[in-house]
């Protein structure tokens, strides 16, 4: 078994490697097993699907629907929750800003009322990033309900009719406050999943001409948090791609370092780092010099410090246009929390990068 490597505040020192190409594709980040109390970032996954629907009016005309077309679509990105821990389980939380939903361009026409001829107007959303919002809410057996809001931070929607186009901005709009009846459940690997069903409604109203209408977005937010999470998991050699790393300690940890490293030969036994913690990573080359050369392209903020609620966030930038012979590889990252006396305080979980054609 390989000696303790203690990570401390020394200046790190070149190191160099034949395996350096496949060093510089890989990023590792570090948390704590265990549930913590306070705020965590929970990843949205790729079963968040969701329907486009809503009204329009355009007087004289009567109201009319608006067709999305297509008229489902899916969401990324993260949203933040406050966790109330006890005994092990997670026994209450709140969601709460912090955390951004990025949202696809929409686009919807509404028909005319005589299908033979052109649509009443076209409504194109485009920018949209919101997040959601809760009253705190107690976790009995799995399950939650709580008022909830979405608010939209970013992004704009273009009505053109009658060959005339107005853009509104949406920011700020916020929906209607909702009751949500949702799930929280734990996940392999020590983590959380939720489910939160939502019913979004966003008016937007043309002073000009007097047009109104309403945005209708149904469907259901999956998310999950891992002290070490991201939503890649695989990056194009021909391609490219950022493959974003969060990590979520709990306020406990806030304030405290981190070092994120990676490992190309697996996760088992794992490597002791110093005071009884052992990192999920295999100790190599690609270990060592995550290490010693941290923070450096294509690497973003390996080794840093977490924010107050003990959150962070690193990067590994691929470029494109590597040589096809490196698809299939694959790496492990991790990372671990340490005081200011250098001293390990938390590992997290491992989680994958691996490089497709």
């Amino acid at each position: 078994m390989a000696e303790d490597v203690h990570i401390d505040g020394a200046s790190p020192k070149p190191f160099r490697s034949t395996s350096m190409t496949r060093l510089f594709v890989v990023l590792a980040i570090v948390s704590s097993i265990a549930w913590a109390q306070g705020r965590h970032v929970f990843v949205i996954d790729s079963a968040s699907g969701f329907n486009y629907s809503g009204t329009a009016t355009f007087p004289p005309l009567p109201s009319a629907p608006v067709v999305g077309q297509p008229s489902n679509f899916t969401v990324t990105g993260t949203t933040d929750m406050d966790l109330t821990v006890s005994g092990g389980s997670v026994t209450g939380g709140q969601m709460v800003s912090g955390g951004v939903i990025n949202v696809p361009n929409l686009n919807a026409v509404v028909p005319n009322i005589f299908s033979f001829l052109p649509p009443i107007a076209t409504i194109s959303v485009t920018g949209l990033t919101m997040e959601v919002t809760s009253a705190p809410f107690s976790v009995v057996g799995g399950s939650f309900n709580t008022m909830a809001t979405a608010t939209v931070l970013t992004g704009s929607a273009a009505v053109t009719a009658l060959g005339s186009t107005t853009t509104t901005p949406l920011a700020g709009n916020q929906s209607p406050p909702q009751m949500v009846s949702g799930l929280m459940a734990a996940a392999p690997g020590g983590g959380i999943a939720a489910t939160v069903p939502l019913n979004l409604s966003f008016s937007f109203t043309d002073p000009m001409t007097g047009a109104s209408g309403n945005l209708m977005l149904t469907g259901t937010l999956n998310a999950s948090y891992q002290r070490l999470n991201s939503d890649t998991q695989t990056i194009s050699v021909s391609q490219g791609g950022v493959q974003t790393l969060y990590l979520s300690t709990g306020g406990s940890f806030g304030g405290g370092n981190y070092g994120v490293l990676a490992s190309a030969s697996g996760t088992v036994p794992g490597t002791p780092i110093g005071g009884g913690f052992v990192l999920p990573l295999n100790f190599d080359a690609l270990f060592l010099q995550t290490y010693q050369m941290p923070n450096l392209p294509p690497l973003g903020n390996t080794f840093s410090t977490l924010d107050g609620f003990g959150r962070g966030v690193a990067t590994v930038t691929v470029p494109g246009g590597l040589p096809p012979s490196l698809a299939g590889l694959s790496y492990d990252l991790a990372y671990a929390t340490a005081n200011g006396a250098g001293g390990i305080t938390s590992v997290s979980n491992s989680f994958p990068l691996t490089l497709v054609p």
